[in-house]
C-alpha cells in the first residue's frame, strides 16, 4: 500500500491491478491517486494475456463487480455476529446480504454491486413495461428498453434490472437483483433488450403459508441501470391481484422506520430473530440462551467431555495430551515454510489454523500415524477414563487374534 501511494505522489498516471480471491477492503488512497484499478481477481493461465488487452486497449472492459465492496470491513452487518460462538453462528442480518444491505440503509461505499467502467458510454432510452397476466398465483411483465453505444469503440455492457418494493407490509431490501443481460454494441449501434418477469420476481416467502406470495395492495418500481446505484430508467406497476401477508411474516420481518435515513448497522433482537424459524420459534430461544451461558461461564464447556469434534485449542486448555498434540502438530506444519519476511506471518496463520482443528482431523493431517482407535483412546485419557483407555488396548490385541484366526 505505501508503495502505490508513493507511486501516486510522483506519478500521475497509475494503474492499480488487483488479483484477489475475494473482496478486500481498498484504500481512498488508491482511488484518489490511481487513474484507475482493474480488479481481476484470480485469472487463469490466460490472465496476462486478457490484461494486457485492456489495458492496451485492445478490448473495452465489460465486467461487472459480483459484490459490494464497502469502505470498511466493520460495515458488513455479519460483522456484528462473526464468528459467533464455538458451537454457532447466527445469521441474523436475514435479507440484508451483501448490496440489499448497503442500498436500504443508504450506507457509502467505495464501489457498488454491479459496478464496472467501460471504454465507452451507453445511453438508456425508452423504457417499457407492460403487465400481460395478472392472476393470484401467476403473473407474467414484459419490460424493454433501447441500449446505445454513445462511443467509438465495440464494447458490451451488463443491463441490470432491479425491483423496489414501494409500500410492502414486511421488512424487505429496498430493491432486488431478478434479471440482467449482456449485450455486445458496435459504435452509435442500438439495441433492443427486452425481461420476461414472473410471479416470483415480485413475490416474498411469507412463513405463514410456508410458501411464496405476491402481496396484493403493494406497488413495484421496475429499475433498471449499469450498477445497484445507477439507475437509469424506471417505472411503478400495481396488480390488482394477489394476496395480505400473515401476522408471523409481519413479525418475523418487521417494518424498520426511516430506513434510507439510518445508515447504522442494525441488531436484529432475540424475538425477531427466533420468529424467522417458525414453529421452532421457541427451539430457537432456548438455543440462544443456552450460547450465552457458555460465553458468560468460562467452566461451562469443561464440564462437557472431549470428543472428536472438540477443537484442538479448547482440549489442550484441559488436557497435557491435546496440549502435546498441538505442539507436535503446529511444529510438523511450521517446517514447509521458508525463510524469508513472511515466515513469521505464515507461522501464525498456521498456528491459528491448527488451533480451530477438531481432533477428529488429526488422522488426516497425521497421514495414518494417528488412527481413529487410537484416537478416542487418546480421548479416553484426555477425559481421564484411564481403566476405559486400558480395557480398549487390552481388547485391540485379541480383536487382531481373533481376525488372524
Amino acid at each position: 500500500i505505501a508503495l502505490v501511494e508513493s507511486i501516486c505522489k510522483v506519478h500521475s498516471n497509475v494503474v492499480v491491478i488487483l488479483s484477489n480471491g475475494g473482496i478486500v477492503e481498498i484504500p481512498s488512497s488508491f482511488v484518489n491517486g490511481a487513474s484507475a484499478i482493474l480488479e481481476c481477481f484470480l485469472l487463469g493461465q490466460a490472465g496476462g494475456e486478457a490484461m494486457a488487452d485492456i489495458l492496451f486497449g485492445m478490448v473495452s472492459p465489460s465486467g461487472k463487480l459480483p459484490e459490494t465492496i464497502p469502505i470498511s470491513a466493520s460495515d458488513i452487518p455479519s460483522d456484528a455476529y462473526f464468528p459467533g460462538t464455538r458451537d454457532t453462528v447466527e445469521y441474523r442480518e436475514g435479507l440484508d446480504v451483501g448490496y440489499r444491505f448497503f442500498n436500504t440503509k443508504n450506507i457509502p461505499v467505495r464501489f457498488p454491486f454491479g459496478y464496472g467502467l467501460s471504454y465507452t458510454t451507453f445511453e438508456y432510452r425508452d423504457l417499457q413495461v407492460e403487465i400481460r397476466k395478472d392472476e393470484e398465483d401467476a403473473k407474467q411483465v414484459y419490460v424493454s428498453l433501447d441500449i446505445r453505444n454513445a462511443g467509438t469503440l465495440d464494447a458490451k455492457e451488463v443491463v441490470q434490472l432491479y425491483i423496489h418494493p414501494v409500500n410492502s407490509t414486511v421488512y424487505r431490501p429496498f430493491h432486488e437483483l431478478k434479471e440482467f443481460q449482456k449485450i455486445e454494441l458496435k459504435p452509435k449501434e442500438t439495441k433492443k433488450v427486452d425481461f420476461v418477469l414472473n410471479e416470483r420476481s415480485f413475490a416474498l416467502f411469507d412463513i405463514g403459508f410456508h410458501d411464496w406470495v405476491v402481496e396484493s395492495a403493494c406497488t413495484f418500481e421496475i429499475q433498471v441501470g449499469s450498477s445497484s446505484r445507477d439507475i437509469h430508467l424506471s417505472k411503478t406497476i400495481q396488480f390488482q391481484t394477489g394476496k395480505d401477508t400473515t401476522k408471523i411474516a409481519r413479525q418475523s420481518y418487521p417494518l424498520e422506520e426511516e430506513k434510507q435515513n439510518n445508515t447504522s448497522v442494525s441488531l436484529i433482537d432475540d424475538e425477531v430473530f427466533a420468529k424467522r424459524f417458525g414453529s421452532q420459534y421457541q427451539v430457537v430461544l432456548d438455543m440462544i440462551a443456552e450460547e450465552r451461558k457458555k460465553a458468560s461461564n468460562p467452566d461451562f464447556e469443561r464440564k462437557k467431555p472431549i470428543d472428536r469434534n472438540t477443537l484442538l485449542k479448547d482440549a489442550s486448555k484441559r488436557s497435557l495430551i491435546a496440549k502435546l498434540l498441538m505442539f507436535v502438530t503446529i511444529r510438523v506444519a511450521g517446517k514447509e515454510v521458508k525463510e524469508g519476511p513472511s515466515k513469521q506471518r505464515e507461522l501464525r496463520m498456521i498456528r491459528a489454523n491448527v488451533e480451530n482443528l477438531p481432533l477428529r482431523n488429526l488422522v488426516l493431517f497425521s497421514q495414518g500415524a494417528i488412527s481413529f482407535s487410537l484416537l478416542d483412546r487418546l480421548i479416553l485419557l484426555m477425559n481421564g477414563k484411564y481403566m476405559r483407555c486400558l480395557g480398549r488396548v487390552r481388547r485391540k490385541p485379541n480383536e487382531e487374534r481373533e481376525r488372524l484366526l
